[in-house]
C-alpha cells in the first residue's frame, strides 16, 4: 500500500513497496528524497539467505540499519537492529547475509553517490 496524504507525506507499506531486481539476487525499493541527484535517497534492500556481496564502496556517505536477519563482515556478525555509518569512499566487504537473509534500510547523502562501485580486487 502506498498512500499520499494531503500534507504531501507518502506512506508506503514495507511489504507492498515496489521492489525491483538488482544484481546479485538482491531486490530494492528506492525513494528519492528530492528531485536532484545531489539530494538524499532511501533504499530498502532485500538480500536472499547466504548471499555474498563483494568488496565495494559508495561515493556518498550513508547509514544503514539491519531491519531483518543479519550480515557478516570482517569476522563480525551484525544482527537485526544494528545501525552502521560509512563515510564516502569507504571500501568494505565482502558481506554475507545470514541464513534468514537480510533486509537493510539505507539512507544515502546523495542519490548520485548511492550506486555500489565494485573494487578491482573483488
Amino acid at each position: 500500500m502506498t498512500k499520499k496524504l494531503s500534507s504531501g507525506i507518502t506512506v508506503m507499506g514495507f511489504d507492498d513497496a515496489d521492489f525491483v531486481d538488482v544484481p546479485r539476487g538482491l531486490r530494492q525499493a528506492r525513494t528519492a528524497l528530492g528531485a536532484l541527484e545531489s539530494d538524499p535517497v532511501f533504499l530498502i534492500t532485500r538480500m536472499p539467505p547466504n548471499t555474498t556481496l563483494p568488496r565495494h564502496y559508495h561515493e556518498a556517505a550513508f547509514v544503514d540499519a539491519i531491519a531483518e536477519g543479519s550480515l557478516e563482515m570482517e569476522g563480525t556478525t551484525y544482527p537485526q537492529g544494528t545501525v552502521r555509518y560509512f563515510p564516502p569512499g569507504a571500501v568494505y566487504g565482502p558481506q554475507l547475509s545470514g541464513p534468514d537473509g537480510c533486509v537493510l534500510l539505507e539512507f544515502y547523502a546523495t542519490t548520485s553517490g548511492s550506486p555500489a562501485i565494485i573494487t578491482e580486487d573483488s
